[in-house]
């Protein structure tokens, strides 16, 4: 008797059923919820880690300081920056008393790092409320602030905010736009289903208890990527975390101008998925699996009657809907026409990142 071959092909494709329903829809309903301002307004400490980023401060330090909060200080760290950061930062802070400048000398002996910038940020918080954001990233509105300090609930010690992309042109921005939207699924949709495993620095919120709780970022300090998604992944439970999607807590960042820099940043990324915990890894990896067979099914179809192949269109109809619309509820709704071959170019350049993962040995920017 034959062996039934198909039954794999059948176990792949309940599975990836079963990850779409289970982590992708919630982050649709989550995207329209209400959040912010939910009980009295608590003081925090807004710590950014700055290295060379000069432009990006003239810009961003006034829209910080316009945030319609009651009580909070902005920290930004100068991790051993060669340009007019430090000058810039000496001038907004005669202008603005809740500036506080932390500042970091590298010495060759004993090389820092971005995770070592935002240590020092966190030790000169004044506040157990810490939210964090990148020099290049801008809140979509003053209540930014407000909004995630105000999704937090009584055991909640972790909010994972949202980062958008700026609209960018052409094959690339293409590309950037959809992994963005792929990478967003994951992260909030983990998260809602109460196993987060990554987060984004450009957006990102907890209490300076937890972090000192889990000895900050000692566990994977050596390497390059991880200041926010690892620690997420060390320090999130089941019950612990938030997620706020609404529009108005949004921050938005530009994408890297170029395919060499983008790689180089999604390789840098990937590269932390051998520092996850081994549940996480599992899912992650069988969904990869999951996906890859439903991509060879239609070259093995020929070998089973015409009606096999039946499921696996509707499986395909039912993702790409999805995707579309988690596309048009995070304003990308420019990938819908190509959105089929997007998802599978974004398919085969995970893979090829994920076998090109490589370790850093020191913390670098």
């Amino acid at each position: 008797m034959n062996f039934p071959w198909w039954m794999f092909f059948a176990a792949a494709g309940l599975w990836h059923l079963y990850y779409l329903q289970r982590y992708w829809w919630p982050v649709m309903w989550s995207a329209q919820g209400k959040h912010g301002r939910m009980g009295t307004a608590k003081p925090v400490s807004l710590i950014v880690a700055a290295r060379n980023e000069a432009e990006n401060l003239r810009r961003n330090i006034p829209v910080w300081m316009a945030q319609d909060h009651p009580d909070f200080e902005v920290i930004v760290v100068n991790d051993s920056s060669w340009d007019e950061t430090g000058l810039v930062l000496k001038e907004f802070a005669e202008v603005y008393p809740r500036l506080k400048i932390v500042s970091v000398e590298e010495q060759d002996k004993y090389p820092t790092g971005k995770k070592f910038a935002l240590t020092l940020g966190i030790k000169a918080a004044s506040h157990s409320y810490l939210i964090f954001t990148d020099a290049d990233c801008r809140p979509a509105s003053e209540q930014w602030l407000s909004m995630i300090q105000g999704t937090y609930k009584d055991s909640t010690e972790l909010v994972l905010g949202h980062v958008q992309l700026e609209k960018t042109k052409g094959i690339l921005g293409l590309f950037q736009q959809f992994d963005a939207l792929f990478t967003n699924l994951q992260c909030y949709g983990h998260a809602l289903a109460g196993q987060a495993f990554m987060g984004r620095g450009g957006n990102l919120s907890y209490l300076r208890n937890l972090f000192f709780y889990h000895k900050g970022f000692s566990a994977h300090l050596k390497h390059i990527s991880g200041d926010d998604g690892l620690f997420v992944n060390q320090a999130a439970t089941k019950n612990n975390v938030k997620v706020c999607l609404q529009q108005d807590a949004w921050t938005y960042t530009e994408a890297p101008a170029s395919w060499g820099a983008w790689f180089q940043q999604k390789k840098r990324h990937v590269s932390s998925a051998a520092y996850l915990k081994f549940g996480h890894k599992l899912r992650t990896a069988m969904y990869g699996i999951s996906l890859w067979m439903m991509v060879l099914w239609p070259a093995l179809a020929w070998m089973w009657p015409l009606e096999y192949s039946a499921p696996w269109a509707c499986l395909w109809v039912y993702r790409w809907g999805t995707l579309g619309w988690a596309a048009v509820r995070f304003k990308q709704a420019g990938l819908l026409p190509l959105l089929p071959i997007l998802d599978l170019k974004n398919l085969f350049l995970r893979t090829v990142w994920a076998m090109s993962m490589t370790q850093p040995s020191k913390a670098r920017w």
